[in-house]
């Protein structure tokens, strides 16, 4: 995969700067956001090769933020890079479960950003996604699903719910 753009996501100015900095002496392209919001407000208008992801910010944090963007179809194919302090299992877990593809702990170490990088450019560039229309008009014929679609479909399901069952044993846990 080729990594030329990033969008650094992160409610404190400084690791903004740095972080891009480290980015841009990398080669990358990088623009800032500073809160989820404005994260998902940029990636309307504008695309990233890769997203690095603050778990802690204000009203909504990086995990729900990375669950939107993975959600979303003209979005999910970006790699977010969960970005924290709190280098914990289940930090880490839950990170997995909404779809992160990586997890760098903070203060990010250059080493372990070149790691991340590189394992992210050694995945196969991700398809194309071409949007429709949500409503055809009346009497226009459908197009049919060809076997990649099915095979994508397939596979965001099993990772949907196969999330869902790491949640489940990560919550039976706790209770425990």
């Amino acid at each position: 995969m080729t990594l030329s753009k990033a969008l650094v996501v992160d409610d404190s100015k400084v690791v903004r700067v740095m972080f891009k900095r480290m980015l841009e002496a990398r080669g990358l392209g990088v623009e800032t956001a500073a809160s989820g919001q404005e994260a998902i407000d940029h990636l309307k208008a504008h695309s990233a090769d890769v997203i690095f992801m603050d778990y802690m910010m204000p009203v909504a944090d990086g995990f729900e933020v990375t669950s939107m963007i993975v959600g979303n179809p003209l979005t999910s194919s970006i790699p977010v890079v969960m970005c924290t302090a709190n280098d914990t299992a289940n930090d880490r877990a839950r990170a997995k479960v909404c779809g992160a593809s990586a997890f760098l702990t903070k203060p990010i170490g250059e080493a372990a950003l070149d790691g991340v990088l590189a394992e992210l450019r050694q995945r196969p560039a991700a398809p194309v996604v071409v949007t429709t229309p949500a409503a055809q008009p009346l009497g226009a014929a459908a197009q049919p699903i060809g076997r990649d679609e099915i095979i994508e479909i397939v596979q965001r399901i099993a990772h949907e719910v196969a999330g869902k069952l790491v949640q489940d044993a990560m919550q039976s846990r706790v209770l425990r």
